[in-house]
């Protein structure tokens, strides 16, 4: 079963309320629009300029509630208002690697450098400790061309451990690809 929904409310720099919580499968729509919105600006996500379907998004919201329930994941979703403004997940690894938990977040434009990426994080990473006991260890990965990011994680006590230089082709420009891992247990 799917813990409680709404999990805390924050008041960001530019004062305005934002609600986290977990998602519902009336929440397809949203996402499939906030999630073309930030691949149409091509910025520092797997999604670069690709449209995702409404059905597409109804499958993504079940598969992650589906993991919620197993306790093998999370979704948390950002909300100014009727806005979704920030999403971030965490899901288990398999078998031998079901200790190890991969995050990933993505916050809206208006909306960055406003404190809602770092309560954001701080938000799942307790939730992944308290909710998903099996995981001890968070990966991530980042654009080595995101330097803001790059500092966040590790203001966030995440250390890097890997990078595969030029793999990542952003607006033309080769950059690198960088690992970073916390352990939380």
């Amino acid at each position: 079963m799917v813990p409680e929904n709404i999990l805390e409310t924050f008041i960001d720099k530019q004062g305005r309320e934002i609600v986290f919580r977990y998602p519902q499968a009336s929440d397809a729509q949203v996402l499939c629009d906030y999630i073309n919105a930030i691949s149409q600006e091509k910025t520092f996500t797997s999604f670069q300029g690709e449209e995702i379907t409404l059905e597409d998004e109804e499958k993504f919201i079940e598969f992650s509630l589906n993991h919620i329930n197993e306790k093998k994941g999370l979704l948390i979703l950002a909300f100014h208002g009727d806005i979704l403004v920030a999403v971030a997940d965490i899901r288990a690894g398999i078998r031998i690697e079901k200790h190890i938990g991969t995050f990933g977040i993505t916050v809206a434009k208006d909306y960055r450098e406003s404190g809602i990426g770092k309560k954001m994080m701080e938000l799942v990473l307790e939730k992944t400790y308290e909710y998903l006991p099996e995981i001890a260890i968070v990966v991530l990965s980042v654009f080595g061309s995101n330097q803001r990011a790059q500092n966040l994680y590790k203001n966030l006590g995440f250390i890097e451990y890997g990078n595969l230089p030029q793999s990542i082709n952003h607006h033309g420009i080769w950059v690198d690809h960088l690992y970073l891992y916390k352990r939380i247990r």
